[in-house]
């Protein structure tokens, strides 16, 4: 029988392979990638422009999209918001002034990437309705986070708008019964 030689089947490895199936190199490796991308997220950050026209444009589909089931279809809904434009209906449109009224969009950029925040009067620290990063602008917005109609408020705290056991009148005849709702238009007492 012949002697196989162990020594041939061995191959010579360089410093460099050495360096890159080490466990330093494959940290290096990694730390060069996430530079790379830092720097190019920090030259590809979305202008406030394109913030608030994409905002805007996810804001009209929500507000068209009249079936509000659940958490799943309005984040789908977010998900094609990316690359798809609303058609604008002569409902929407009324919709948008209501929310220009009760609500502000603000854009706010930071090192890599961007947000932009609804400000209403239910939430005035804001909401997160938006990221931008790479370009893109990723809507994030749910229909419970706008405000788009106000209505009477309570003056005192735990005190209902109407009183459930006030029925007005015990009889029905046909005639309309004011109720007094007390001073909740006026929130500040005056005396006189």
């Amino acid at each position: 029988m012949a002697n196989l030689d162990n020594n041939s089947y061995r191959t010579k490895e360089t410093l460099s392979s050495t360096f890159f199936h080490s466990c330093l190199g494959k940290i290096v490796i990694l730390a060069v990638f996430a530079l790379l991308m830092f720097f190019a997220a920090s030259n590809s950050i979305p202008s406030e422009e394109t913030m608030r026209n994409e905002t805007n444009d996810a804001i009209k589909e929500c507000i068209a999209d009249t079936k509000h089931i659940d958490k799943l279809d309005e984040w789908v809904r977010n998900f094609t918001a990316i690359f798809t434009s609303a058609d604008t209906t002569e409902m929407v449109r009324e919709m948008m002034k209501d929310f220009e009224k009760y609500n502000n969009v603000e854009v706010y950029q930071h090192t890599f990437y961007s947000t932009a925040y609804i400000h209403n009067a239910f939430k005035p620290e804001g909401i997160r309705v938006a990221w931008g990063i790479f370009g893109i602008v990723i809507p994030t917005i749910y229909y419970q986070d706008m405000l788009l109609r106000v209505g009477p408020a309570p003056k005192e705290y735990n005190k209902p708008l109407i009183d459930p056991l006030d029925t007005g009148s015990s009889e029905d005849d046909g005639t309309f019964v004011d109720m007094d709702f007390g001073n909740s238009h006026d929130s500040y007492d005056t005396e006189d």
